[in-house]
């Protein structure tokens, strides 16, 4: 993803929209999903465990 800058477009305008434009996308809030998800091997020896 990328946002071009148009004529004398301020650089916090432009940061702005990559945000919004990465928010819409719902890329972030996959990544935080990925991130903390734990595979189906570990539940089941978690359980053993327990």
């Amino acid at each position: 993803m990328y946002e071009e800058r148009e004529r004398e477009e301020p650089f916090e305008v432009i940061l702005r929209k990559f945000f919004r434009e990465v928010q819409q996308s719902k890329i972030l809030s996959e990544v935080k999903k990925r991130r903390f998800r734990e595979k189906k091997i570990s539940r089941e020896t978690k359980r053993v465990i327990a």
